[in-house]
């Protein structure tokens, strides 16, 4: 099934027209006719085979792919697409994506063939959790008289959680840095196994005779000296300035957790771990993305009374 191409002239093309309308007037006031008539039929043919040239560029077009890792609001993150545009060559492909309600260009192919990884980045959004599902491709080849655009689907999300921010003394146990890289709380001195290579692990740990052998980074899993999991509670009921630091102080535990102490995070309507063994850091990102604050009068979050307080004063039980 072909894809709807929609196509429109760009400001050369209407200067184009214009020239042509003022070619059809003088070859019908003048005696100049058959000079007139070849320039017209020469300037129709080649609007006739750009407008073609152009529709046909597009069409065919189809996105297999797109990944986009979540990142801190304001960030730039990168973004892969993963096209497939059959056996002909695709030329000046422009990629849009529909964000904070605008068309902003991720993606630019001067020429491609077949199937293509395209890799740019997307600029920094404010905290969401976004639906994606069109890219917009544009090109005016081919000869940038019009402006041909269509809309592929995709089926993604965009998740822009709180700018991390460490702070107090129980943030430097969890983890100093803002995106938890250099943290490894609760790691031993015991080998107990190997496994894949994980963003934040050190070089230190990587055993190069297994990397070699297997053709893939694999690093020495330690034995985790016992440390208990850091509770916190989240209490949405609260003004949106306080609610906002409150996320990304929590967003800085939970970047932290990844590669060290278990972190439990308790709040109205959730209940989530984060656990460098059992994952849980993306599930928990995404939720920091789209949550909300709650009125006053909302109930109160669950939790254990030792748990860590989020904002950091506490709210007395009614």
């Amino acid at each position: 099934m072909g894809i709807a191409v929609s196509i429109r002239p760009s400001a050369l093309g209407t200067k184009g027209l214009l020239l042509f309308a003022t070619m059809e007037l003088a070859f019908l006031a003048t005696n100049y006719s058959n000079l007139f008539f070849l320039m017209i039929a020469f300037s129709a043919a080649l609007g006739v085979l750009g407008a073609w040239w152009a529709i046909r560029n597009l069409r065919g077009l189809q996105i297999r792919d797109i990944e986009m890792a979540a990142a801190a609001s304001g960030t730039t993150r990168a973004i892969q697409l993963r096209i497939e545009g059959g056996t002909r060559p695709r030329f000046d492909l422009t990629f849009q994506l529909l964000l904070a309600d605008k068309h902003q260009t991720v993606g630019y192919a001067p020429c491609t063939v077949g199937a293509a990884s395209i890799s740019d980045s997307v600029p920094g959004q404010p905290r969401s959790l976004s639906k994606l599902d069109h890219v917009r491709v544009v090109s005016r080849f081919p000869f940038g008289f019009f402006v041909a655009r269509t809309t592929l689907a995709i089926h993604s999300e965009l998740v822009t959680y709180p700018t991390p921010t460490a702070f107090g003394e129980r943030a430097n146990q969890v983890g100093h840095a803002g995106d938890g890289s250099q943290v490894s709380p609760g790691r031993g001195s015991a080998v107990t196994g190997l496994r894949p290579f994980r963003d934040g692990d050190m070089m230190a740990d990587v055993h190069w005779k297994a990397t070699a052998r297997r053709g893939t980074v694999v690093v020495k899993e330690r034995e985790r000296e016992s440390e208990p999991a850091l509770d916190v509670v989240l209490d949405r009921r609260c003004d949106s300035d306080v609610f906002e630091q409150a996320l990304s102080q929590l967003a800085a535990m939970v970047l932290a957790a990844r590669h060290g102490s278990p972190l439990r995070i308790y709040s109205q309507g959730a209940e989530l771990l984060v656990d460098s063994d059992r994952g849980g850091t993306q599930d928990a990102l995404r939720w920091l993305a789209d949550v909300t604050p709650l009125p006053m009068d909302a109930a109160t979050p669950p939790g254990p009374r030792t748990a860590m307080h989020l904002p950091n004063s506490p709210r007395q039980t009614p």
